[in-house]
């Protein structure tokens, strides 16, 4: 609950700055060279979007989240600034999910307060 609370005050500052409706991006000298690409199944609806990473973009995030940062880039708008905005939390969740066998989603409302979600999914979406 707490994780869930934090992710959405930060991802209303990013909502709030006019950033999630862009192109999100890594941090400096995180950011691969080569165009980034990502396998999963998006979702958007009225209240909310959300996103389910594919198992092998799970496990490349548990390993090493830094460096799988990009991954966000290449989610189509606007999921990919509300995956930036709780990329810590997707992280974490990646190697729960990892553990588990299953892949890392992330739920986000698009009305205020702009909470986000992040949970193993072990249904159909996962591939």
């Amino acid at each position: 609950m707490r994780k869930t609370m934090v992710a959405g005050l930060v991802l209303a500052g990013v909502v709030g700055s006019g950033v999630a409706g862009g192109t999100a991006a890594a941090a400096p000298g995180t950011a691969p060279e080569t165009p980034v690409s990502v396998a999963g199944s998006f979702d958007c609806g009225i209240i909310t979007c959300s996103y389910v990473f594919s198992k092998k973009d799970t496990n490349t995030i548990a390993d090493d989240g830094l460096a799988a940062a990009g991954l966000c880039s290449a989610i189509p708008t606007p999921g990919n600034g509300a995956c930036a905005a709780g990329f810590a939390i997707v992280v974490v969740t990646a190697k729960v999910a990892k553990s588990q066998g299953k892949c890392v989603r992330f739920t986000a409302a698009k009305i205020a307060p702009y909470g986000l979600v992040a949970t193993p999914d072990g249904s159909s979406r996962c591939q």
